[in-house]
């Protein structure tokens, strides 16, 4: 009877420990909503498609969630469903190596949000049960995992190979499942740190080995950007030069179309709402990390949503991905999924 009891006390206070990690996890979607209205009001600014993007992506979260508690399955499905369809539709240049490729029109894209449809159909895989379906599933994410690698898109690529070997480290115990979900967002966070590390320190006719390194691997350009939205967060770091805005504010941006973002969807929204704007979007990504590594019941779909935040927030660093509202919300629901209270898989302790 005492064991009884212990236990569900146990319970209780991990119900109650995961009903205040959500409770946060809202609290800062509506922060990030909330500083970007607040930098508009004071700067000017469109604020209606940032905040409309958090608000769909928050509630792709929460039905992928709801609906993982019966059938962790579904949510995935329909992904790889959407993935291939899409894939069809762009069939002429979808594995083209042209930077305006694919069926979003820049190849990047394309790449990250294949990444995201592999991880998909690695979902569905591991949380099918009929033989059929994990040799369905898993050869649907050989098959989206080809499109970054053949269509050139390295920064999509390698992210990938990383994160889906790690989920395969990590999917077979909880114990195993729970550090490496955390060392995927320790990589998310070196790559931001590097990122604004690169920008603090950026220079104009600087040449030394870090130059060359940047030169041959990011391109300069990025590392300007990322240069002066750093500075704009330093002049406005209350409310940012308004949501938006960069792209009129920065000078790089104002000579050349093609750099209207600072391809550092972090640095960007911080440049854009200030100091406040940048927390709470690194924040909201910590906090699905810390919510999935202390899920009670981990398995391989909480380190395959792991793998899908980390995919996004890496590439977020070197890339305007969040622009494209497709990758934000497939992703959004990936770790919603993964986040699902579900008895259908078990995994030894």
């Amino acid at each position: 009877m005492s064991d009884r009891r212990t236990l569900i006390r146990e319970a209780g206070v991990r119900a109650r420990g995961s009903s205040k990690l959500d409770a946060l996890g809202a609290v800062l979607f509506a922060a990030c909503v909330g500083v970007t209205y607040i930098a508009a009001a004071v700067r000017g600014g469109n604020a209606d498609d940032v905040a409309a993007l958090f608000a769909v992506c928050g509630l792709a979260f929460v039905i992928a969630r709801s609906v993982g508690i019966t059938n962790r399955v579904f949510v995935p499905a329909v992904i790889v469903v959407a993935a291939g369809v899409i894939a069809v539709g762009s069939a002429d240049d979808l594995l083209s190596r042209a930077p305006l490729s694919g069926p979003f029109g820049y190849a990047n894209a394309k790449g990250s949000f294949f990444a995201q449809a592999a991880i998909a159909a690695l979902m569905v895989a591991a949380a099918s049960t009929s033989v059929q379906s994990r040799i369905a599933g898993a050869s649907a994410a050989i098959a989206f995992a080809a499109v970054p690698f053949v269509g050139g898109t390295a920064a999509a690529a390698f992210p990938l190979v990383v994160l889906v070997l790690l989920a395969a480290l990590g999917g077979h115990t909880r114990r195993t499942a729970r550090w490496v979900v955390t060392i995927m967002g320790l990589l998310l966070g070196v790559t931001l740190l590097v990122t604004m590390v690169l920008g603090a320190t950026y220079s104009r006719g600087r040449e030394d080995a870090v130059d060359l390194v940047v030169d041959r691997s990011l391109s300069e350009r990025r590392v300007i950007l990322w240069h002066e939205a750093l500075t704009m967060m330093s002049h406005d770091p209350l409310t940012g030069v308004g949501p938006s805005r960069f792209q009129f504010v920065s000078p790089t941006a104002r000579e050349d179309r093609d750099s209207r973002w600072a391809h550092n969807e972090f640095l960007q929204f911080g440049a854009e709402t200030g100091v406040g704007g940048f927390v709470v979007l690194v924040a909201l990504f910590a906090w699905g990390f810390v919510r999935l590594h202390l899920r009670h019941a981990r398995d391989a779909l909480t380190v395959l949503g792991g793998a899908a935040l980390a995919a996004l927030g890496i590439h977020s660093c070197v890339d305007y991905v969040l622009h494209f509202p497709a990758i934000p919300i497939v992703a959004s629901a990936l770790v919603g999924t993964a986040m699902a209270s579900s008895r259908t898989l078990h995994q030894p302790s």
